[in-house]
């Protein structure tokens, strides 16, 4: 079985569906969501009929958190998770922030005096926005946003309920279960483990990248994880799983733009393909559609009241069987939005 078809089976994308929102975020470990829209619907998709309310619902609930654990940007992550997410990757986030902190004039001190502040507004159970915090802190702007984001890498606040289209923030002792400490090498070695779980096989340099820890500490996390490794094109490759399962054949997926089949590696040379027209700039910022594992093509969806217009664009030629695993994967993200489909599929000129 190739890598891609691997780790497409890895990802729930080919192969069992995932039970819940929840055994998605497990298998993952951290779902990449700056496009919140994006993220629900890359862990709708991986579940067998799992709709967006479904996944809000998860994280209305404290189940799934969204907040700052890796490189830095926003990821979902189950909520009994992040504490040991946060010993493995804390540091390495903070270091990443270091010029954008002295940039705006938050040393430590005054971070540690901002989270106070944030600590008194969101105490006896609040649940606030960006907003509304900033409102009470006096802050607003980039600033504004490092302050959170230091106190989300610090482990003292997290996403809370949604307020309408809203995100808000709580105290993450009050949306966390209490966690026995764990040493940031088991916590890098646990990373390690469950990237693999969802992701592998993988380049040292995919969870470096991935994780933000640095190449040595991903060799020793790796090295620490109980994975094995095996040479292929010349290549290391960490995985967990054996290499002894069924293709599951053929498949099409609308993946959104920052989906982790391929957002989660540095190497992402094994899902390209050759393309007798070369792509538009900018062609693959949009969401993208993949055909057996490659990237071919790029996608859009325009919600209105009681359907879904979901636009194919590719730049090879589909096959009727192709096309209609397109089609299956479009009607099955209407349903994840509870709507009809209006799906239109064409080829790049």
């Amino acid at each position: 079985m190739s890598i891609r078809q691997r780790r497409l089976r890895n990802q729930h994308l080919v192969g069992e569906p995932a039970g819940s929102p929840e055994q998605v975020v497990w298998r993952l470990c951290a779902v990449q969501a700056q496009d919140y829209a994006g993220a629900a619907w890359a862990i709708g998709q991986r579940t067998a009929e799992c709709t967006r309310s479904d996944v809000d619902a998860a994280c209305a609930a404290g189940h799934l958190v969204r907040t700052h654990v890796m490189r830095p940007t926003w990821h979902v992550v189950r909520a009994e998770d992040l504490p040991w997410l946060m010993a493995a990757t804390a540091h390495r986030v903070h270091v990443a922030n270091t010029s954008m902190y002295t940039k705006l004039d938050l040393d430590e001190a005054t971070r540690g005096r901002t989270t106070e502040a944030l600590v008194a507004a969101l105490a006896d159970g609040a649940h606030l926005t960006r907003t509304e915090l900033g409102k009470r802190l006096g802050e607003d702007g980039v600033r504004m946003g490092y302050i959170l984001m230091s106190a989300e890498i610090d482990g003292v606040i997290v996403s809370g309920a949604m307020q309408g289209k809203q995100h808000t923030y709580a105290l993450a002792a009050d949306r966390l279960p209490s966690a026995a400490a764990v040493d940031r090498d088991e916590a890098a070695a646990m990373l390690a483990a469950r990237y693999l779980a969802g992701h592998g096989p993988a380049l040292v340099e995919d969870l470096a990248w991935w994780s933000g820890l640095t190449k040595a500490e991903a060799s020793r996390a790796l090295a620490d994880s109980g994975a094995s490794h095996e040479e292929l094109d010349g290549r290391t490759y960490w995985a967990l799983d054996q290499d002894d399962a069924t293709d599951a054949g053929a498949s099409a997926h609308l993946l959104p733009n920052y989906d982790e089949y391929f957002i989660a590696y540095r190497d992402r040379s094994t899902l390209a393909a050759a393309f007798d027209v070369e792509p538009p700039e900018g062609f693959f910022h949009r969401h993208v559609v993949a055909i057996d594992g490659f990237v071919l093509g790029a996608w859009q969806a325009t919600v209105k009241r009681s359907n879904v217009a979901v636009e194919i664009t590719l730049l090879v030629d589909a096959e009727p069987p192709a096309q209609a695993l397109l089609r299956a994967a479009a009607d099955r993200h209407a349903r994840h939005l509870d709507l009809s489909l209006d799906l239109t599929i064409g080829k790049a000129s």
